[in-house]
């Protein structure tokens, strides 16, 4: 869910401008404020992961993406699909902060010790 979410949008923006009646520069909108909330949410989420777990960030996260992915299936309005994919992006921040240091929590590699050489 997280990968795609920025630029899913960008090849049907001339569809969502026809479909809600918006120029292509408003209709472009969509696919960029997820990237905004994202940065907040990547803020948030590295000051979460040390207090209360990655695991209930990632937790967090999913279920911020997993509701805003439902609501953004039945949105009716450009208004509902723009506050929809905001919300969305918040959901991702974890994703783009916390993901490359839970890498490191997983894989435990020794430096070379460089009298073994």
């Amino acid at each position: 869910m997280a990968g795609a979410l920025g630029p899913i949008l960008s090849p049907v923006t001339g569809v969502i401008a026809h479909e809600y009646d918006v120029s292509i520069s408003k209709a472009a909108l969509p696919a960029g404020y997820p990237l905004l909330t994202a940065g907040l949410g990547a803020f948030i989420a590295q000051a979460w992961a040390p207090i209360l777990g990655k695991r209930s960030a990632y937790i967090a996260s999913t279920i911020i993406l997993f509701t805003s992915t439902i609501w953004d299936s039945q949105v009716t309005s450009y208004g509902s699909l723009l506050a929809c994919r905001t919300f969305q992006g918040f959901g991702n921040g974890a994703y783009e902060s916390i993901v490359i240091s839970s890498i490191g929590d997983l894989f435990f590699v020794t430096p070379l010790d460089c009298n073994e050489v």
